[in-house]
């Protein structure tokens, strides 16, 4: 894989892998201040910084293990591609 190849997959995995973790640890408001224009289902503490981490932590684990997939030829996607 060449190094924009990687990039791309890193790119792409980032954001799937940031839509799986948003989720985790959300907690709703529980009594939102009427007129304040907050969303009653709006988290109090998203902690977006941390997602963003783990996030990245995760996606470049998953890079380097599909890069070295591919190297090895375990994962042939060239293959794939062309039939």
């Amino acid at each position: 894989m060449s190094g924009i190849e990687t990039a791309v997959l890193f790119f792409l995995l980032w954001w799937v892998v940031l839509f799986t973790t948003l989720p985790f640890g959300v907690r709703r408001a529980e009594n939102p201040e009427p007129g304040t224009g907050i969303d009653p289902g709006a988290p109090e503490n998203p902690r977006l910084v941390t997602k963003a981490l783990v996030t990245t932590g995760i996606t470049g684990t998953l890079t380097v293990l599909i890069y070295f997939l591919v190297a090895a030829g375990m994962l042939p996607v060239r293959e794939w591609l062309t039939s």
